[in-house]
């Protein structure tokens, strides 16, 4: 089935966007966006601005919309729990995180993910994450103004680091970043799973901002040894955002964290099936969250969702209201043919049914032509026929004989190879007449001959035998005693 899917990666004061369409034939880059703000001396930009700005660049009707917020706004804490039903989790999680939140639970939205609940017994260990429901509201307020609705709304960066995690020959242990030139993501990741996610500030404008986000980094990965006794040492650490821009980033990074620094770009370094090429404005360090979020909707990546409880998606029938009348229609359409061609069989059998009636009427009519017609003139002559059946002849002898013998024995007498033409066949109580042509007097003696030779006839004799010589035949009578 056809479908447009719209991710939007919401930053600090910018945004970006990819627009996918997946059809059977594969998923195809629509459009892509990124959107800074525009000078306004007068007002402050917000993100409402900046969806409008969207809004007036791609084509937004129709589309399913996955979108990520700031990983700053959110609250992230790692549990241990001796359960692993999401029910029960759930119900326990506001206790178990009420003391160490800065803001009360139940004004908040909270989400957890699995951390390798397969291979642990004894519970289950999970990724919690928390934002504040008036910062939900103020981001769907902006989203239904500009006429969407996001369907998943997650946190910068994840979709992406799970991108990678299903990436082939992934290092056991890597670490990926999501930077921009204030805010850094961290994320922890442990044989394709994401075990801590962090996010930090990271001032790479300045001249030790890369020196004060290794530092950060070192914690990070201290932390993910400590929590889950495993020595983190990452292999290769992956990073994307706008920090890409910066001057020899990943060189700097590598010399300074010892490990080899590499720039995403989810094209090239994962199995996101894309058929087309992006266009020339594609940055992979801008575009990559964004095409991650597509992808979370065609393939189900198992994001972080704070569309929950009273903020959970209505489904609303316009959303689809194409698809749904264009199905409804197609029904419609089967229907009346169906409907049709059963009109047009009932019509030509109950044709076909009159004319045969009528066809009994008329045989009927002219073999019983002093009666009316019956209601069931078929029962009535078959009953008739049957009660003929059943009437013997006798011979004078009180032999009782049925005339279906009668011919029978005449019709087994006259060989096929003989040409002879029957033209009546008289029966009576004593007797049989037997009239009709041949091909000659000698053909009649035959016939005379194997008829005297029956025990059934006596008497057999032909009176009246002459030849028609304009036919070139010879006709006959054989009349004969029972």
């Amino acid at each position: 089935m056809e479908k447009r899917i719209l991710g939007i990666d919401i930053r600090d004061g910018a945004l970006s966007a990819v627009l996918i369409e997946s059809n059977v034939s594969g998923n195809f880059i629509e459009a892509n966006e990124y959107i800074l703000p525009f000078d306004d001396e007068e007002n402050d930009i917000t993100f409402l601005d900046l969806l409008e700005d969207l809004a007036a660049k791609i084509d937004i009707e129709s589309v399913e919309c996955v979108a990520s917020i700031p990983a700053e706004s959110i609250y992230f804490r790692n549990v241990k729990m001796p359960f692993k039903e999401k029910k029960k989790i759930a119900q326990i999680l506001p206790l178990e995180l009420g003391p160490e939140m800065l803001v009360p639970v139940d004004e908040m939205v909270i989400d957890f993910r699995y951390i390798d609940a397969d291979n642990n017994p004894e519970g289950v260990e999970i990724i919690t994450a928390g934002v504040e429901e008036t910062r939900i509201e103020t981001f769907l307020e902006a989203f239904k103004s500009c006429g969407l609705d996001p369907d998943i709304l997650t946190i910068n960066g994840y979709a992406t680091a799970i991108a990678l995690g299903g990436m082939s020959g992934l290092p056991d242990h890597s670490l990926f970043i999501d930077a921009d030139m204030t805010m850094a993501t961290l994320f922890t990741i442990v044989s394709g799973q994401i075990y801590i996610v962090r996010p930090v500030f990271a001032d790479l404008n300045s001249a030790d901002g890369i020196n004060s986000l290794c530092i950060e980094i070192d914690r990070v990965n201290s932390a993910c040894c400590s929590r889950y006794n495993i020595d983190f040492k990452p292999e290769t650490v992956f990073v994307t955002g706008t920090c890409l821009t910066i001057d020899s980033f990943e060189k700097r990074m590598s010399e300074k964290l010892e490990v080899p620094v590499k720039g995403m770009d989810l094209l090239r370094d994962t199995d996101i099936n894309i058929s087309n090429f992006p266009s020339m404005s594609w940055e992979p360090g801008q575009m990559d969250n964004a095409l991650a979020l597509t992808f979370a909707s065609i393939t189900g990546y198992d994001c972080f969702n704070f569309r929950k409880g009273k903020f959970a998606v209505e489904r609303k029938w316009k959303e689809h209201k194409k698809d749904i009348i264009k199905t409804g229609i197609a029904a419609l359409v089967m229907i009346l043919v169906f409907l049709s061609y059963g009109i047009v069989d009932i019509v030509v059998t109950k044709k076909r049914v009159s004319s045969i009636e009528t066809q009994i009427d008329n045989i009927y009519a002219l073999t019983f032509p002093s009666e009316d017609i019956p209601a069931d003139p078929v029962d009535e002559m078959q009953n008739r026929v049957d009660g003929l059946r059943e009437i013997p002849m006798t011979s004078e002898a009180g032999n009782g004989r049925y005339k279906i013998d009668i011919l029978n024995k005449v019709s087994k007498m006259i060989p096929e190879s003989i040409d002879i033409e029957v033209k009546k066949i008289i029966i009576s109580k004593d007797s049989v007449i037997i009239s009709g042509s041949t091909d000659s007097f000698s053909t009649v003696d035959d016939i005379h001959a194997r008829f005297e030779k029956e025990e059934m006839f006596t008497n057999v004799s032909d009176p009246d035998s002459s030849r028609d010589s304009r036919k070139n035949r010879v006709n006959f009578k054989l009349n004969m005693k029972l």
